[in-house]
């Protein structure tokens, strides 16, 4: 998908910057591939590859937490 995208943005005239953002969206649909992949490119030390794989960490399980949050208030009001 990563390698997909960055060719279809270089061949519609995207730039380097535009073109790598839209391929690491593309693979950050499927984020075990993005966190491969920024570690594949900019190197395991690197700046990039710390926020490719801490980003999907924190952005995955976020959208869980209000229906954590529900469940935990209904088993406590029918809680007897």
């Amino acid at each position: 998908m990563f390698l997909v995208s960055f060719w279809m943005g270089k061949r519609l005239g995207a730039d380097y910057a535009q073109s790598a953002a839209l391929s690491f969206t593309a693979a950050g649909n499927n984020f075990e591939l993005a966190i491969a992949v920024s570690v594949a490119v900019f190197g395991l030390n690197s700046g990039e590859a710390f926020v490719g794989v801490v980003g999907p960490l924190i952005e995955v399980p976020r959208p869980h937490r209000p229906g954590q949050r529900r469940l935990l208030d209904q088993k406590r009001s029918f809680a007897s």
